[in-house]
Parts: C-alpha cells; structure tokens; sequence
C-alpha cells in the first residue's frame, strides 16, 4: 500500500533504535501501524475537507461546529422523510461505510497477529452500523455532524501519533496539545453537551 511505502521509506529510519531496534519485530509492527496512523490521517482530513465543503452555505452545520446556524435558524428533519440535502452528502456517506467495510476486512485478513485487532474491528462494525442506520432512516444531518465532530479530532489525534514517534519531542508536544483541545472540544463538550443538546431542543419538538 502506498501508506505503508510512505513509513517505510520515511519514517522507519527516523525511529528511535534505543525503544525499537533495528531489525526487531517491534519496530517492523510500530513502522506497520505508523503507515496505518497515516492512512487514517489522510482519511479524517479528506472526509473533514469534505464535509465542510458539503455544508458551507447550507442549512445542516451549527455554529459550534463551525457552521453558520445559530439556535433556532436550523432545521434537521423539516418536512421529513421527504427532505432536500445538501449534493454529496450521500457520497460521503457511502465512503465512510465503504473505509470502515474495507478496514474490517483488512484487519481479518493482514492484522489479526495484532493484540487489539478485536477492538479495532468491534469499532469498524459499530461504525458500519451506526452510518447504515443514519442512512437508511433520513437522519444524515445529525449522523453527518457526529462523524464530523470526530473527524476532527481524529485528524489530530492520528497527527500525533505519527509526529510523536518520527520529530523532534517538542514538534510531539505541539501535535498533543493541538490533539487535546481538538479532542476535548469535539469529544467532551460539542458532542455530548451541544450537538445532542441541539438536536433535543430545535428538532424533536417539530416531530410532537
């Protein structure tokens, strides 16, 4: 895969030979999920450009997450079933479910010698099944806006998992730091306080 040509070429000489030695197993497996870290960094990146893309000007991305909507001016399941989205919020949709479809196999067929193989494809499975069910019911826009909401942080969080094991350590602390707000934002407040508290508030009641 060119991801794992990218670690291969790059970042494996760039490791540290004390933590892995050369020709060690162990550093054949860190240069091994460093290409896979890469990979998913690509992945966040793209589907975050994506969705920002997909949403800019539309009536879909609340102001805490960057959009354009304040309280009360969005309107998730207006005239729901028969609802207009924004053009290629499906194909995104269908990419997500296509990725993770695509990573569980992987993971069955090249990554099972790895310890936490059965979490990753747990993870992969709940993804696949939680977009399917965004998709199948009409509910893209509050699906769309959770994956989006951990793209974000995903994007840093794969960063510095790359920059901390092949930079300087000081180049590690500034990926963490971008990491740890990113996360904390999107994670721990915009998710569980703002985007369901926005959903209860300025959707459900259109449905009573």
């Amino acid at each position: 895969m060119f991801c794992e040509k990218i670690a291969n070429k790059y970042f494996e000489p760039r490791i540290n030979d004390q933590k892995y030695p050369k020709g060690s197993d162990e550093r054949a497996d860190k240069v091994d999920r460093l290409g896979q870290a890469l990979q998913k960094f690509i992945y966040h990146l793209f589907k975050w450009i994506c969705y920002y893309n997909v949403y800019k000007g539309q009536r879909c991305l609340p102001w805490f997450m960057g959009g354009d909507y304040r309280n009360g001016e969005h309107v998730w399941l207006e005239y729901y079933p028969c609802m207009k989205f924004p053009d290629h919020l499906e194909d995104l949709f269908g990419i997500m479910i296509g990725y993770y479809t695509y990573n569980t196999f992987d993971q069955i067929v090249y990554k099972m010698h790895h310890p936490d193989v059965w979490e990753h494809i747990l993870h992969h499975q709940m993804t696949i099944l939680l977009a399917s069910m965004a998709y199948f019911t009409y509910y893209w826009d509050i699906g769309s806006n959770v994956s989006y909401a951990h793209d974000v942080s995903d994007v840093f969080v794969f960063l510095f998992k790359i920059v901390y094991e092949v930079m300087p350590f000081s180049y590690g602390i500034t990926a963490y730091v971008f990491m740890f707000i990113s996360y904390f934002y999107t994670r721990l407040f915009a998710f569980p306080y703002m985007l369901i508290k926005y959903y209860r508030e300025f959707t459900l009641p259109e449905l009573e």
